[in-house]
This record gives C-alpha cells, sequence and structure tokens, in this order.
C-alpha cells in the first residue's frame, strides 16, 4: 500500500512538473513573439541594425555581405535604411537628402511604420549635415511625435528610448546653436 501511494504521489508530481513545464515554455515562445517588430527579419539585418549604433564599421561589413537577391521588398527597404544609418552613425557628410525621402517616404506610407522614426532620426542628421536645420528639427520633431502618438500602439524599449534621447539630444544643439537656449532647455 505504501508503495502505491509513493507512485501515485511521484505520478502527480510528474504530471505537475510537465504542466508547469508547459507553461514556462508558452509563455517564453509567446513573449519572443510579441516582443519583436510586426515584421520579423533576416538575423543579419537585425544584427546590422545593432551594430551601426555601436560600431558602423563592422555594421558597413556585415551590410557587405547581405546577398540582396535574397531579400523580401521589406527587407530590401530595411537594408536601404540600413545602409543610410550606418552613414550617419559614421558621421559621413552628405551632397543630398534624395535617398532619405524616398525612405521616408516609403515608411510613411507603405512600409515597416516600426521603422519610420529610424528613418526620420537620419534624415535629421543628413539635414544637420546640409545644414538645413529647419529640416533637420522638422523630422526629430516627427520623431517624438511619432511616439507620443503612438503611445498605446508601439510599447517603450530600451532601442525607443535611445532613439528619443538621441531626438531630444540633436533638438537641443540645434535650437541652443541658434541662441535660443530657453528652447533647448525643455
Amino acid at each position: 500500500m505504501e508503495k502505491i501511494k509513493s507512485m501515485s504521489v511521484s505520478s502527480l508530481y510528474s504530471k505537475i512538473l510537465r504542466a508547469v513545464l508547459f507553461i514556462v515554455v508558452a509563455l517564453i515562445f509567446s513573449i519572443s513573439n510579441s516582443c519583436g517588430n510586426s515584421h520579423s527579419y533576416p538575423r543579419e539585418l537585425v544584427v546590422a541594425d545593432s551594430l551601426c549604433d555601436n560600431n558602423p564599421d563592422s555594421a558597413l561589413t556585415l551590410i557587405r555581405k547581405i546577398k540582396t537577391d535574397q531579400l523580401s521588398d521589406n527587407e530590401s527597404w530595411y537594408l536601404r535604411l540600413l545602409k543610410i544609418k550606418q552613414k550617419v552613425k559614421s558621421n559621413e557628410n552628405f551632397t543630398d537628402d534624395k535617398e532619405a525621402k524616398v525612405l521616408v517616404d516609403h515608411f510613411e506610407k507603405d512600409g515597416d511604420k516600426n521603422l519610420l522614426p529610424q528613418a526620420l532620426y537620419c534624415a535629421g542628421c543628413i539635414y544637420i549635415s546640409l545644414n538645413d536645420t529647419p529640416q533637420a528639427i522638422e523630422c526629430f520633431q516627427s520623431v517624438l511625435n511619432i511616439y507620443a502618438d503612438n503611445k498605446h500602439n508601439m510599447s517603450a524599449n530600451d532601442k525607443h528610448n535611445r532613439l528619443k534621447a538621441q531626438c531630444y539630444y540633436q533638438l537641443g544643439y540645434l535650437l541652443s546653436m541658434q541662441g535660443l537656449d530657453k528652447a533647448a532647455i525643455p
């Protein structure tokens, strides 16, 4: 009788353990799926995006290795954005804003809306390089407006917060360079 009782307790523990393990795996799966962008992108693009922020030279090396013929339309647009972002993060000088305008227009109308703030930020930096301060301010302010308008649709995460902080920094810098310190402080 004691042997049967210990077997049923052992069997009960085993069933509970399996149920808990199943729930944990299901939670991990659902959390990982909900944390990403609305599109899932190839690992190379995501890694290149991360490298752009801290190591643009390595990002350029990776971007050059990406085979464009294997990318979907959305992935190709993302790659185009990463090429501009890498140049911005490398502090390259720009001679025109054509590619930035095309990217912003695409992400505003048809593209992945989660990439629009990055496209606008890059456009703002390009306008700084072109000495077009009003356009730069407009781009940075647009990024901040997107995050303010979409607070229910875009969860705050480190990447969004970092981009917002960079926009605030750029706006403060541009306004203070124009002698508008009181406007720059807020």
